[in-house]
């Protein structure tokens, strides 16, 4: 895995050197610092899915479905990982480890319910 990433950032550079070489460095080091912010991104949208298509809020695209989530078909891989996820964080605000003005609101934001709103979910 380590070296697939590192041709993967070698060729990253290789390329932005080639198309902009006078900006490269600065370039390179500013696609690097969105890797994080990108990351939980991305598990902020397949978890808002999973609760999309868990719920029946709105309805999930196959073809994104097959791309942001696990298996479109299997619901019990994601669904799993947001039980465990969610009964973690429940069981921490219960227990008071989390004060109860830390627990977040999942916002849920879906353009084709009829009211198109956002949907708080606790």
């Amino acid at each position: 895995v380590r070296d697939a990433r590192n041709k993967v950032l070698k060729a990253l550079y290789a390329f932005i050197v080639e198309n902009s070489p006078e900006e490269a460095p600065t370039r390179y080091g500013n696609i690097l610092l969105l890797a994080p912010a990108l990351k939980a991104l991305t598990q902020l949208l397949i978890e808002n899915m999973t609760l999309t298509k868990f719920f029946g809020l709105a309805e999930v695209d196959s073809l994104l479905a097959e791309f942001i989530l696990d298996d479109p078909n299997d619901v019990n891989s994601s669904q799993a990982q947001l039980q465990a996820h969610l009964t973690q964080h429940l069981d921490a605000s219960s227990i008071g480890m989390l004060p109860p003005s830390s627990s977040s609101a999942l916002i849920i934001n879906s353009p084709l319910s009829s009211a198109n709103s956002d949907l708080t979910l606790l």
